[in-house]
């Protein structure tokens, strides 16, 4: 049962870290001039979970890549 409440409040821990990071993003406005190629920012490194920031303008491009493990995208446009 400890070993459950403890991966239960790392999980929690995880994903408050998450959000708050995600909404200290937001708020931050695009560097980026159109028409390049645009490399992602890591935000949080964490053995289990890592948060990366991308903003796209228009015309812009990520270099070609692959996806080796389970992901989850938030586009807000």
């Amino acid at each position: 049962m400890k070993r459950f409440l403890l991966g239960l409040g790392i999980v929690v821990t995880l994903i408050c870290i998450g959000l708050a990071t995600g909404v200290a993003v937001l708020m931050q406005a695009p560097a980026n001039a159109g028409g390049t190629i645009v490399e992602p920012r890591l935000l949080i490194n964490h053995p289990r979970i890592k948060v990366w920031r991308l903003i796209l303008e228009p015309g812009q491009s990520t270099r070609q890549h692959t996806h080796k493990f389970e992901e989850v995208v938030i586009c807000l446009e």
